[in-house]
């Protein structure tokens, strides 16, 4: 070998192939700067993502206890009229009777402000509504109608809190 000629690098490689063994060195550097990039972006996501379902947490504890609160109050408010009631004098009974009714209309009035109102129990027997207690023979009315109501059935909206226990007809058996 002459001292004109082009010396090779002592790891046998050209100035080329010295470029092109760089490259995929510096891709793979840039590539896990990106996976590092992705990492740290999940990472922050995870946080966001944790600390938005303990926000909901808070806000639904916190409407639920107002919620409660709220109703808690207007039940206490029908507690003072009822003690108010019997601590009133009673010659007759009429003044209790009048209290007592005057309590009735103001809870029905807190119901209604809650959503909660009387449901209607004539008609036929549905199950989805009532809750039959009891059956009775009668060619008064058609079978599988409602003779009479037990206790009250009541809805929240369009859910029924509490069916109406009720009698239903059946047919008499000749």
């Amino acid at each position: 070998m002459s001292a004109t000629e082009p010396r090779e690098s002592t790891s046998g490689m050209n100035d080329d192939a010295m470029a092109e063994h760089r490259e995929p060195e510096e891709e793979i550097a840039a590539l896990r700067a990106e996976i590092e990039a992705l990492n740290d972006k999940l990472l922050r996501v995870r946080a966001d993502t944790d600390n938005y379902r303990k926000r909901l947490e808070r806000t639904t504890e916190d409407l639920v206890r107002d919620a409660k609160r709220r109703l808690f109050l207007d039940l206490l408010h029908l507690a003072d009229d009822l003690e108010r009631a019997l601590a009133a004098p009673h010659d007759d009974g009429r003044a209790l009777a009048e209290g007592v009714d005057l309590t009735l209309t103001r809870l029905r009035d807190v119901l209604a402000g809650y959503g909660v109102r009387r449901m209607d129990s004539g008609g036929a027997f549905d199950p989805n509504l009532h809750e039959a207690v009891a059956t009775a023979a009668t060619g008064d009315v058609p079978d599988g109608h409602i003779l009479d109501e037990v206790s009250r059935g009541y809805l929240w909206g369009d859910m029924v809190l509490r069916a109406a226990r009720v009698r239903v007809a059946v047919t008499p058996d000749d």
